[in-house]
């Protein structure tokens, strides 16, 4: 899966992006309610070292199942102008199926959708992004088969109905509306993402939604407490890969 937004304006001046804004953004981002509590590029990438790019920061995964051959992966990126990525792979691992080539859960669609609009919110709030976004979500490589959850097996999946097989899927492809502020841009985001997973026969809504906005606004944390602006530890100099000197004061004032 992978979902993309970039600016209709971009920011100027690309190169003013700072490692230490970039991956603050990332933690804040992360901690942010709506970001998703299960697996997906979240909680790949929460401990991840930032790194630099070209005009960007990328945070990235790779490790493997346990039970099976396959590899999780997950890779974010922020880009000086404003722009998000995020992108995510169970590489077919099923849990008690093993591996199944080319086969998606449609959950992974949705918690990839979810944390990418809460990346880009939070990119677009610290970067100061003043216009709307084109945003884009699809899977590839593409596939005809879209598993979907068990409402009886958490973590599971429903056996595999050749009915319920996919011809045809296609990206989906939008604008976020975020000059209309965070519920505007949260709902023409989630339209899309509807849209993208509706396709797969599965009827889906990102269950309390409104809910979720509302505690962005009221800065609430997350259900599981986690909600409140990542703090400044040790553990984040050490996941960019430098010690913070002196100099952290001076970068924050800067952003």
């Amino acid at each position: 899966m992978v979902a993309q937004g970039i600016p209709d304006v971009p920011l100027r001046r690309p190169r003013d992006l700072r490692i230490l804004t970039a991956h603050l953004l990332i933690d804040r981002a992360w901690h942010s309610p709506i970001a998703s509590d299960g697996i997906g590029p979240r909680s790949e990438t929460a401990d991840a070292q930032t790194r630099r790019g070209l005009q960007r920061y990328v945070r990235e995964s790779s490790r493997p199942t346990g039970m099976t051959d396959a590899t999780i992966r997950a890779r974010i990126e922020v880009h000086g102008d404003g722009a998000v990525m995020v992108a995510f792979t169970r590489g077919g691992a099923l849990p008690r199926e093993g591996r199944q080539r080319g086969q998606v859960p449609i959950d992974d669609l949705a918690s990839t959708a979810i944390d990418f609009f809460a990346l880009l919110w939070e990119a677009r709030t610290t970067l100061r992004v003043a216009s709307d976004y084109t945003a884009r979500l699809t899977v590839t490589p593409p596939t005809e088969v879209f598993r979907r959850p068990d409402p009886q097996t958490p973590g599971g999946y429903l056996p595999w109905d050749e009915e319920h097989r996919v011809r045809g899927y296609l990206p989906v492809t939008g604008p976020i509306v975020a000059g209309e502020g965070l519920e505007g841009a949260a709902r023409s985001w989630f339209d899309l993402a509807i849209d993208a997973i509706n396709q797969t026969g599965y009827a889906w809504w990102p269950r309390g939604v409104d809910e979720l906005v509302d505690r962005m606004q009221r800065g609430h944390p997350r259900p599981d407490g986690s909600g409140s602006p990542a703090p400044d530890t040790d553990r984040q100099d050490a996941a960019l890969g430098r010690p913070v000197t002196n100099d952290r004061l001076d970068a924050r004032r800067a952003t």
